[in-house]
């Protein structure tokens, strides 16, 4: 009996130091009273934390080391992961935004398969493993894997250098904008003149825009949309600081019946299927919608972020955060930008709930031994 314990416990030491062990996970619950009335697949949610244990232990957490995240190239912790349980053996794609491991702040997207609307959705990070050195998102699990091929562009906008589309599909060029801070970490700043050239799209026939905006003063501003009358539909802000959509041509196809706040971070979207029907949200709530059907052409024009020129009475718009542009077969529904509102407007902390719940810290022999990890890209 004795020999058979020491074997056991043998089995057990060579497993963790053959494949790795963490020394911790929590676990993450998504509130489903927060999703709409419907499942959603492949759903993107931001995972934000400013703890303690987040900290490396250079700092006094339980991160052991960091390494620096293909692309974005950001620093990210080199022994974190994402999963769907709490052994860690099936990953999920992850892609972090900034991560500051002399406070513990993290803000990462993870992809989940399916989030529910009826019931908690639940997955794990696990964390804390000295053998760790190298990024563990690559592969299958890689950043441009958490956005999928609904997604046309995906930007988080961090900075004055030029913005990394985190699909991996588009090359950006920044135009003057500057950094301030965003709705989700970093955003960018536009005074009359800047831009972002986001790069060409193509023609988008059915599509859904959405973004964080911070106006300080607007007049005929395009949010996003072709480079002069392109081939792409714009989506701006009007006078009196209501959203319009127009199409290749500048010729108007619906408005927002809603007036944008100024000096207070709002999120707004819009939509465009391929009957015609266009639909404008603010913070999640419908807030116009109608029927225009419009032949977009593909005239190959550069796609511009936040561009307003500086003629003809136009005043900057202020700051963008977290702009995305899809392009899947149907636009975006409401309840995908209800959760989409809910997860970015307040995803909750540990200690602190909301959109998600953490649960606490656990250490292996207190729940069940955390090992097993998964590396490569598969």
């Amino acid at each position: 009996m004795r020999l058979g314990k020491l074997l056991i416990a043998f089995l057990l030491i060579a497993s963790s130091q053959a494949f790795g062990a963490y020394s911790f996970y929590r676990s993450i619950t998504v509130d489903y009273t927060k999703t709409g009335s419907s499942d959603l697949s492949n759903f993107p949610v931001l995972v934000s934390i400013s703890h303690a244990t987040l900290k490396t232990v250079a700092n006094g957490g339980h991160v052991q080391n960091t390494t620096t995240q293909s692309s974005p190239g950001v620093t990210m912790p080199a022994d974190l992961i994402f999963a769907t349980t709490s052994a860690g053996s099936t990953k999920l794609p992850w892609e972090v935004e900034s991560y500051d491991a002399v406070n513990g702040i993290l803000v990462a997207w993870v992809q989940l398969p399916t989030v529910s609307h009826s019931t908690n959705t639940t997955f794990h990070m696990l964390y804390g493993d000295a053998t760790i050195t190298t990024a563990q998102n690559t592969g299958s699990y890689s950043p441009a894997n958490v956005w999928d091929s609904s997604f046309a562009g995906v930007w988080h906008l961090p900075g004055p250098t030029n913005p990394v589309d985190s699909t991996g599909l588009r090359s950006s060029a920044n135009h003057g904008s500057s950094a301030v801070t965003g709705k989700v970490a970093g955003g960018a700043g536009f005074a009359s003149g800047n831009y972002v050239d986001l790069g060409y799209t193509g023609s988008l026939s059915v599509f859904t825009y959405s973004a964080w905006i911070y106006v300080t003063g607007a007049s005929y501003e395009t949010i996003v949309g072709g480079q002069y009358a392109g081939g792409m539909p714009q989506w701006r802000l009007d006078a009196g600081r209501t959203l319009s959509l127009l199409d290749q041509n500048v010729v108007l196809i619906g408005t927002s019946s809603v007036t944008i706040s100024n000096s207070i971070w709002t999120y707004v979207a819009v939509t465009y299927n391929a009957a015609g029907n266009y639909a404008f949200y603010v913070n999640g709530v419908l807030t116009g919608s109608g029927i225009q059907p419009v032949s977009f052409g593909g005239l190959g024009a550069d796609t511009w972020l936040g561009w307003c020129g500086n003629d003809g009475g136009e005043y900057y718009i202020g700051d963008i955060d977290e702009l995305r542009i899809s392009n899947s077969a149907t636009a975006r529904s409401a309840d995908w930008i209800l959760t989409e509102y809910n997860n970015q407007n307040a995803p909750g902390n540990i200690g602190a709930d909301n959109f998600i719940k953490f649960g606490g810290e656990t250490v292996p022999g207190t729940a069940g031994t955390v090992r097993h990890r998964v590396t490569g890209g598969e």
